[in-house]
């Protein structure tokens, strides 16, 4: 009895024995799975931690670009070849620090635009300057510069703002001042003179233009008028009631000079595939003022009742300074108080070195 119970003792032995070397077998894969695993995990985090820290976004942002930075501005900016050239360009030729950073810090990219400018302008390179342009309001649209004006305190100060008292008639107002409880606003003689002009404690419009060529309109009270070292000022009250409008197209300048305009026929050239529209202008020239520019087209204040769906020839100060000239069509027509006339034109023909000058006063790229 004896014998055999040792060797059932010495089998249960065994059995055990076994079983935890089974086990171990089994145990060990997994154990090394978890290790491996929980290996990853600390791996992955330790790496989304340090990519998150001051000092990898710092050495991030103070890298060279690359040519892989420029293939991800071109992708969300979607620019042609030439636009994504000419961005590689202007950063190896400045060594800029990364490109994605850059994006969102337009004024540092703004002045590399106006130095490259400079040295396209007096190459006489119009092709290249036309992809400068639009590399610039691609990058602009793109990242979104700026954010939604809700409030009238956020509102820069020399912003220009738009008053129409009436049918066709605009007037501009500079803010000169954004205190705390007031806006300040220079206002032009020929409305201080007017009986248009807002009286105290009136409720007023007024529509301004932000960052991002998003335009809002504003309302709010007129308060009092003082007389300032400039000229005449308008104190309106702070407001809230900001409502976005649609963004323009294009952004515009005001110019308000002198220009000369004519009637315009056109002649067909060619035959079949060949056929092209020729404009030829009258060689009599009206006078008029040439109210505002953008690429896509003018206002003219003339006393001429000229009617809509007309061409058009337009010859005057586009950027402010040079004497430029385009064909247009009359999109519109609009009779101001005055008895005036408010010429609303479209562009048709129109020179690239001219586009381009537009665009550089637009950005300040020149005087």
């Amino acid at each position: 009895m004896s014998y055999i119970f040792l060797l059932q003792a010495g089998g249960t032995l065994a059995g055990r024995d076994e079983l935890k070397a089974n086990l171990f077998y089994y145990l060990l894969p997994v154990f090394i799975v978890a290790i491996v695993v929980a290996a990853i995990f600390f791996i992955v985090r330790y790496f989304t931690t340090y990519k998150t820290s001051a000092a990898y976004l710092e050495k991030q942002k103070s890298r060279p670009t690359r040519p892989s930075d420029i293939q991800e501005v071109a992708r969300v900016c979607q620019l042609v070849s030439e636009e994504k050239n000419l961005l590689w360009q202007i950063c190896k030729d400045n060594n800029t620090s990364n490109i994605l950073y850059l994006v969102r810090d337009f004024a540092i990219l703004e002045d590399l635009f106006k130095k490259e400018f400079a040295v396209l302008d007096e190459n006489k390179d119009e092709s290249s300057k036309s992809y400068l342009f639009s590399l610039r309001q691609k990058i602009k649209d793109g990242y979104g510069q700026g954010s939604i004006i809700k409030t009238s305190r956020a509102i820069e100060e020399k912003t220009v703002f738009t008053f129409t008292p009436a049918k066709g008639y605009h007037y501009k107002l500079v803010l000169v001042e954004n205190t705390k409880t007031d806006l300040i606003l220079l206002v032009p003689d020929d409305l201080m003179s007017s009986d248009e002009k807002p009286v105290s404690a009136s409720k007023i419009e007024l529509v301004f233009g932000g960052s991002d060529n998003v335009f809002y309109k504003l309302r709010t009270r007129a308060v009092r008028y003082d007389k300032g070292k400039t000229g005449n000022l308008l104190v309106v009250v702070h407001s809230d009631d900001i409502l976005p409008l649609q963004k323009r197209g294009a952004e515009r300048i005001d110019v308000n000079m002198p220009c000369k305009f004519a009637s315009v026929k056109t002649v067909v050239v060619g035959t079949g595939k060949k056929e092209n529209i020729k404009y030829e202008h009258s060689d009599k020239l009206h006078e008029g003022v040439l109210e505002d520019v953008s690429v896509g087209g003018c206002r003219i204040t003339a006393d001429l009742p000229i009617r809509a769906e007309q061409y058009i020839y337009i010859e005057g100060p586009m950027n402010m300074r040079d004497t430029d000239s385009a064909i247009g069509s009359i999109v519109r027509t609009t009779k101001r108080s005055d008895g005036k006339f408010i010429l609303h034109i479209r562009f048709l023909k129109v020179e690239v070195a001219t586009v381009n000058r537009i665009l550089a006063k637009i950005a300040n790229f020149s005087s």
